[in-house]
C-alpha cells in the first residue's frame, strides 16, 4: 500500500532544483559578460544591464512557477492517497458482501446469477482500487524525482 506523501520543505527542493541551477547559471553567464565585455556606446552598456535583469526576472518566474508545480504535486498526491485508502476500504467491505452472499447461496436463498453478479462487481471494485493503487505509486515516484531536482512545472 503507498504511503501518503512525507513533504518536503519547498526551498529544499528548490534548492536542488535543475531548472533553477539553469537558470542562476544563465544569471552568471550574463553578468560575467557585462563586466568583460567592452562596448563603445551607452546602447551596448543597457544592453548588457538589460540581458542581466531579464535572467534575474526568468529565474524569479521560474521559481514562482516551480513553488506552484510542487505543492500541485504533493496536493496531487495526497488526494490519490485518500483515494487509494477509500477504494481499498470499500473493497474490503466488498468482499466481506460477498462472503456473506455466498452464505445466502449455499443455504438457496439467492440464484447463481445473483452471486455471479455479485463477484463481478467486486471484480470491479478491486480494478478500482488497484488503478487507485498505481496512481498514487506513479505521484509517489514524481515525488522522489522531484526531491532529486527534476521538477515538472
Amino acid at each position: 500500500m503507498p504511503a501518503a506523501a512525507d513533504r518536503t520543505d519547498t526551498e529544499t527542493i528548490l534548492a536542488g532544483s535543475f531548472e533553477l541551477k539553469r537558470l542562476y547559471n544563465n544569471i552568471n553567464q550574463a553578468e560575467w559578460e557585462k563586466d568583460h565585455t567592452d562596448t563603445s556606446t551607452s546602447y551596448g552598456d543597457s544592453y548588457l544591464q538589460t540581458s542581466v535583469e531579464l535572467a534575474e526576472k526568468q529565474a524569479d518566474q521560474a521559481k514562482t512557477d516551480l513553488r506552484k508545480a510542487i505543492e500541485s504535486l504533493y496536493t496531487e498526491a495526497d488526494n490519490a492517497y485518500s483515494s487509494y485508502a477509500a477504494a481499498a476500504r470499500v473493497l474490503e467491505e466488498q468482499r466481506r458482501d460477498y462472503e456473506k452472499m455466498k452464505l445466502r447461496y449455499e443455504y438457496g436463498l439467492i440464484s447463481a446469477h445473483d452471486l455471479n453478479d455479485f463477484a463481478f462487481q467486486v471484480q470491479q471494485y478491486e480494478t478500482k482500487a488497484e488503478i487507485a493503487r498505481l496512481q498514487a505509486f506513479m505521484l509517489s515516484r514524481q515525488i522522489e524525482a522531484m526531491e532529486r531536482g527534476f521538477i515538472q512545472s
